[in-house]
């Protein structure tokens, strides 16, 4: 069983019809049996550690953070003190969210990343060279897409910031920045969003809303391509949401049409 084999059957069950519930539930055993032949020694190489989760969850039910949330939610973290977590380490969780709205890079991604993957050459980018699975193993990027990505100033200062305090305590620029998992980044994302009365927003959520907003701002698809690591097709299909008020949008065109007849 390879990496494309896997995604196949789920593309292919897809194209039979099954529902999303079906998908989540074949993909639960699916994984459950190889990880059980790996741990009897029936393989030698379990495939699962070097590929993503396959997404049973339908495009049309991921959303777009809007400005005014984005900002409600950075400024919880900016402010909060997380007292049950330490209150020496949430500044690290605003930079994490702040990395994943200017980014748009996949939470497995953030979690790998390092203090030298931020490279300081004519203005700050961040490489993206690997990323971490649910269980902690470190792979290539999906796609096998390495990219570097530059990054705003917000970004910058909060990525000086947790530097210069990492190495004043004597840690490495190798080190990884965000030493959790994805059960605690869930929890953060979950509790942020009840806490500021938003809708709830998955973590891959802040990925659909980066590309959708440089969709949005008309940046042309090699460009999208090259900084998010998807080829145009699937760009084009899974990012190019509707926002709220594009319909005003698209009107204005249909009138701006009919008055130039």
């Amino acid at each position: 069983i390879t990496e494309e084999i896997y995604y196949k059957v789920f593309s292919d069950c897809r194209e039979h019809g099954y529902s999303e519930e079906t998908l989540h539930s074949i993909n639960a055993t699916f994984r459950k049996l190889i990880d059980l032949t790996y741990k009897k020694r029936l393989i030698n190489d379990n495939p699962l550690h070097r590929t993503d989760n396959v997404k049973t969850k339908k495009t049309d039910d991921v959303r777009i953070l809007t400005h005014e949330e984005w900002i409600k939610l950075d400024n919880y973290f900016h402010t909060s003190s997380f007292v049950r977590l330490g209150v020496d380490r949430y500044p690290k969780f605003r930079f994490m969210f702040n990395v994943l709205y200017y980014t748009g890079i996949r939470i497995g991604e953030c979690l790998a990343l390092t203090y030298q993957d931020f490279e300081e050459q004519q203005g700050m980018r961040l490489k993206v060279t690997k990323s971490m699975l649910a269980d902690g193993t470190i792979k290539e990027p999906k796609n096998f897409k390495k990219r570097t990505i530059p990054l705003t100033p917000i970004v910058e200062t909060l990525y000086i910031l947790q530097r210069d305090a990492h190495v004043e305590k004597g840690g490495q620029l190798t080190d990884r920045i965000f030493d959790y998992g994805y059960g605690n980044c869930l929890m953060l994302i979950t509790k942020a969003c009840r806490e500021t009365g938003i809708e709830h927003c998955s973590l891959h959520d802040f990925r659909h809303t980066f590309i959708s907003n440089l969709i949005r701002k008309n940046v042309p698809l090699p460009v999208i391509e090259k900084v998010s690591g998807d080829i145009q097709e699937t760009i084009f299909k899974r990012y190019s949401h509707m926002f709220e008020g594009d319909e005003k949008i698209v009107l204005r065109a249909l009138e701006e049409l009919r008055t130039d007849l």
